[in-house]
């Protein structure tokens, strides 16, 4: 229910972008992040900011419900 009274807030790309400054602000070049096929509002809130797919790594390599991807800043 908390879930729903959220969404469409711009919560989720407030914390984004912020984690994102943040990451700029330490020299970050790179930010990599996981999440699960069934999180379909999450995978299209990356993309929408200009994340893209890539292969798996650390602990998630041989998850088949893990999608990894990555955002070059």
């Amino acid at each position: 229910m908390l879930g729903t009274l959220i969404r469409r807030k711009g919560i989720a790309s407030g914390i984004l972008l912020l984690l994102e400054s943040e990451a700029k602000k330490q020299c970050y070049s790179i930010i990599k992040l996981e999440t699960g096929p069934n999180q379909q509002e999450s995978l299209h809130l990356y993309k929408k900011f200009g994340f893209y797919e890539i292969e798996k790594f650390g602990e998630y390599i041989n998850s088949k419900y893990s999608i990894c991807l990555e955002k070059k800043l």
